[in-house]
């Protein structure tokens, strides 16, 4: 199972990426960010679901919501955001949104998909 200490390094190398999105940051996103790190998944998801849901070229935001959807056990909405961020045009966050799917797929027993 991934633990939290690798989903919260996933998540700080993808801070790192933050800046790079055609969007600056939200500071509803920005709030995401911050409930994560504290572990409030649900307000998390929240934050990241409404910037996701606001503007389909913000991947961050779509990744985080996914994030958050699996640390909430929503796997379906931890894939459907995932999918999302997937089509990010930030190659590290596209990069981290495909690996995280491939992690829920393997765990579903959906190997075929895990690729």
């Amino acid at each position: 199972m991934f633990s939290r200490m690798k989903m919260l390094a996933l998540l700080a190398l993808s801070l790192l990426t933050l800046g790079c999105e055609s969007q600056p940051p939200s500071p509803a996103l920005h709030a995401a960010y911050n409930a994560y790190h504290r572990g409030n998944y649900a307000e998390s998801y929240g934050n990241a679901k409404a910037v996701a849901d606001a503007s389909i070229e913000h991947g961050d935001a779509a990744y985080l919501a996914g994030l958050s959807a699996y640390q909430l056990k929503q796997s379906g909405d931890a894939e459907r955001y995932l999918q999302q961020a997937a089509g990010a045009s930030n190659v590290k966050t596209s990069g981290d949104a495909h690996a995280m799917l491939g992690r829920i797929y393997a765990e579903q027993g959906r190997h075929e998909r895990a690729v």
